[in-house]
């Protein structure tokens, strides 16, 4: 068993909490192993970790040797550390930039930096947060982040942890040697990319058409602080750890929650449902679009849309296809002949992942320069201590 996931909280009791929760998740339990880093490797991680940030600013180049951390491991933080006691001045935010600057960590997942136990009615997921994922300890143990069986409160932008692990793992290996490469070519988005909303490009810096992944660590707010910004200094190993994650998080929470640049099946369905292949009127038929598997083992009519398909999958939580290009398609029935498309009687709920009757339903209305702003929630939902944010979203 290689894989290992470390907690750690200023406060012991709650690392012990958080470790004794995740081993009751069979699958973790199974795959992973669990280790509860103490006060004294943790205060040695961030000491090592500013010895190299401040290396860099001195303009002394750096080795890529904390070995504690490794692409197979997983590093749940909380982000209330300040402790004055125990000499902590910092945030589980501040040490996660430092844990993905400057160590090969796999994924960073920051607790309670926005509640306990919440759901980002945005939509965005707080892009500027260097954790890849920002959940609260409420929902450490909920299956939907760890195996395909989703309960029923469960954030579609959410990842798989395990998935998205492998997929981080894979999205360096492609970047590692192959630094210089355009964005834009290497997801296909050619020249278009000049024409994402501004929200969506300004997290890559100026001129997206140019940017690559070295261009992007080197250039962008939302990667290296500009003080750090020193590139023959820093390890090529470091440079594609940074890229592959802030770049996929950019994927995930930028491009794809307006769906209107990358969409995915359950938003295809909704606008398109003669690409559904089951009864349309049959919702256990339809929730089988719910889901993070292989576009193969989806319901869809695959020949009509499958050209059109966003191939580097492993960048992306899920299956996805280009709406730009689908929506011109006029092997589409919907496009071919408008007059005969049908709506759906069901809507695809946000924070269920799955389709719900429309009358139990609450639309709201997301954070992004897309036309499909409208979304929909459960109206009322599974869990009642979750805590929709911000309220001034829902509609009424």
């Amino acid at each position: 068993m290689s894989k290992k996931i470390f907690v750690f909280d200023d406060e012991e009791r709650f690392s012990s909490n958080w470790i004794k929760d995740l081993s009751s998740i069979d699958y973790v339990d199974e795959s992973f192993e669990l280790e509860k880093m103490n006060d004294e490797t943790f205060m040695k991680l961030i000491r090592r970790l500013i010895e190299k940030q401040n290396s860099i600013r001195n303009k002394d180049k750096i080795e890529n040797d904390i070995e504690i951390f490794d692409n197979d491991s997983i590093f749940f933080i909380d982000f209330d550390l300040i402790n004055q006691e125990k000499g902590y001045y910092f945030t589980g935010e501040t040490v996660a930039y430092l844990v993905r600057c400057f160590t090969q960590c796999g994924l960073i997942v920051g607790l309670n930096q926005y509640g306990s136990n919440s759901f980002d009615l945005t939509l965005k997921g707080h892009p500027e947060s260097f954790c890849d994922l920002n959940i609260g300890t409420e929902q450490l143990t909920n299956g939907g982040l760890w195996t395909k069986d989703f309960p029923r409160f469960r954030p579609w932008f959410w990842p798989l942890l395990p998935d998205l692990l492998d997929k981080r793992k894979q999205c360096y290996n492609e970047i590692i040697d192959n630094l210089e490469i355009k964005l834009c070519d290497l997801f296909g988005f050619e020249e278009q990319i000049k024409l994402f909303p501004k929200s969506v490009n300004d997290f890559l810096g100026e001129k997206p058409e140019e940017v690559t992944p070295i261009k992007f660590v080197f250039g962008s707010e939302f990667a290296l602080r500009k003080k750090d910004r020193i590139q023959v200094y820093l390890p090529k190993e470091n440079v594609a750890n940074i890229a592959s994650a802030r770049i996929s998080k950019w994927i995930e929470r930028l491009v794809m929650p307006g769906q209107n640049i990358l969409v995915d099946a359950c938003h295809l369905i909704s606008r398109y449902p003669s690409l559904f292949t089951g009864n349309k009127d049959d919702i256990s038929e339809l929730n089988k679009l719910c889901s993070l598997n292989h576009p193969d083992v989806l319901p869809l009519i695959k020949n009509e849309i499958e050209k059109n398909r966003f191939m580097k999958a492993h960048w992306a939580t899920r299956p996805l296809w280009y709406w730009k290009k689908i929506a011109i398609d006029e092997e589409i029935l919907e496009i071919r002949r408008p007059s005969e498309k049908k709506t759906l009687k069901f809507k695809f709920c946000e924070d269920a992942s799955r389709f719900v009757e429309s009358e139990k339903v609450q639309p709201f209305s997301i954070d992004s320069d897309s036309p499909y702003l409208t979304r929909f929630i459960e109206k009322n939902p599974s869990d009642p201590s979750v805590e929709y944010r911000p309220k001034n979203r829902i509609l009424m």
